[in-house]
């Protein structure tokens, strides 16, 4: 449904999950000038949305306003509703339990 939505908010779940090791789980590569973004992490899922409600707000920095899809968010993360699915790792927390993810980003330019 990528039209209903006006582009994409969709979680992707990440092949070599384990839930201790920290592994990459996309990298992304602007061609124009050469800057990559690696996003390593213990998460499940990895939640890809392409600023698609942006248009006309907020205002920026320099005066000007936001475009649709010219921003996008990598959020490492668990499944959307994994309390309701048995096959979803598990989000559970209960009483005297600890919670640990880490997520780490990376940019660099070549």
């Amino acid at each position: 449904m990528v039209a209903a939505a006006r582009g994409l908010d969709h979680c992707y779940a990440l092949r070599g999950f384990d839930g201790r090791s920290l592994f990459k789980a996309a990298s992304v590569r602007c061609p124009e000038n050469g800057a990559q973004l690696d996003c390593f992490t213990t998460a499940p899922g990895l939640q890809l949305y392409t600023a698609n409600w942006l248009e006309g707000t907020p205002r920026l920095k320099d005066g000007k306003t936001a475009l649709n899809h010219r921003a996008f968010c990598l959020e490492a993360q668990s499944f959307p509703a994994s309390p309701n699915f048995l096959a979803f790792p598990n989000t559970i927390l209960r009483p005297g339990e600890t919670w640990r993810r880490k997520t780490v980003y990376k940019l660099r330019v070549e």
